[in-house]
């Protein structure tokens, strides 16, 4: 069976990741896969290289973008198109009738608060319902949507990282966050609440790992509160999870989300975390507030600072969150995950 993977990028983010996972793992259970890119960029997630790979060059323009994509279903004739992606969602959708072909899209953000354009919030409302299946994160996410489309909604959630490192038993007094510098994650409320905890907590530091089209905004406020000698801001590496293996908490400020991947590894490396409590109910799904984490209403400074304080001061507290945090990787494994994937892609197949 030949099948055709969609995907923005395969850089930086968590539907990136789960795109890489998934055509790895459809290549290894003797699929025939053909991963679809809009460009080539550094610091890619790592695919097989004999999975085939193509670079549409999309521009954003519907009317162009669709032609291009009609062009390449008729060159490729794949059995089954997964997109992973709105936009790519949308356009696959428009393409599926005209090409008779079998289409799973994939959502893979909060779709109540997702920034995207309004045109394009229309486009998937109408457009979804044509799909032969949708992969969703969570049960509130697939619920979004009218019945017509969710009840072509299958909740799948993340798959974890396999062979993450284990955070240390002696850590430095580092907060870490890792995730795109956008208005999403809500960065200004974490450097506020972290200003406010330094004051009793000087020996700590706090490192961000992300890019994006905040960061300039998110650097002006560091200097601004004079937080430069403690906030450091870093770029995504390959080698995050063993650079951030000696650091104390994970902390996560969204204000949405879908299911965030770097919370997922954060718990799965032993981390004691605290998440906003985003309304898609992705960060629920993971933590259970008081025993493997935190969680704190979006934009709730007052929340999110007592109980940074509260976590900081107490080692037995963070020992706690770090034990119960790893059951996860039982949870989400990839084998466990992939199979739910491959079980959907066959009943599209058959019918």
């Amino acid at each position: 069976m030949k099948i055709c993977i969609l995907v923005g990028s395969l850089t930086g983010g968590g539907a990136e990741r789960v795109a890489s996972i998934l055509a790895n793992n459809l290549y290894k259970n003797k699929y025939t896969v053909t991963m679809v890119n809009f460009e080539k960029r550094e610091n890619e997630y790592y695919i097989d290289n004999k999975i085939n790979r193509y670079f549409l060059g999309m521009n954003n323009s519907i009317l162009k973008d669709l032609n291009l994509l009609n062009k390449f279903i008729k060159e490729i004739d794949a059995d089954i198109y997964i997109s992973i992606d709105v936009y790519l969602n949308i356009l696959l959708g428009i393409a599926k009738k005209r090409n008779r072909i079998k289409v799973i899209m994939s959502e893979r953000n909060d779709p109540r608060n997702v920034n995207i354009r309004k045109i394009l919030k229309i486009l998937r409302n109408l457009i979804y319902s044509i799909a032969d299946a949708i992969v969703f994160q969570t049960e509130e996410a697939k619920n979004y949507f009218n019945k017509s489309v969710s009840k072509k909604g299958k909740v799948i959630i993340n798959p974890i990282k396999p062979n993450l490192p284990q955070r240390n038993q002696n850590t430095e007094n580092v907060i870490v966050a890792v995730g795109r510098l956008s208005k999403q994650k809500n960065y200004p409320l974490l450097l506020k609440v972290f200003k406010q905890f330094s004051d009793n907590h000087s020996d700590y530091k706090l490192v961000i790992f992300g890019e994006g089209e905040e960061e300039n905004d998110i650097i002006e406020l560091i200097n601004k509160l004079n937080l430069y000698e403690k906030v450091f801001v870093k770029k995504f590496t390959n080698d995050l999870h063993n650079q951030i293996k000696n650091y104390k908490i994970y902390v996560l400020t969204s204000d949405y989300e879908g299911i965030p991947n770097s919370l997922i590894e954060a718990m799965g490396m032993g981390f004691p975390v605290i998440a906003s409590d985003t309304p898609s109910g992705g960060t629920k799904c993971l933590i259970n507030h008081g025993e493997n984490g935190y969680l704190f209403k979006p934009g709730d400074s007052k929340s999110f600072y007592n109980f940074l304080t509260r976590l900081a001061d107490n080692e037995e507290l963070q020992m706690k969150f770090s034990t119960n945090a790893v059951c996860i990787n039982d949870y989400l494994s990839e084998e466990r995950i992939m199979n739910e994937w491959i079980d959907l892609i066959e009943q599209v197949l058959k019918r």
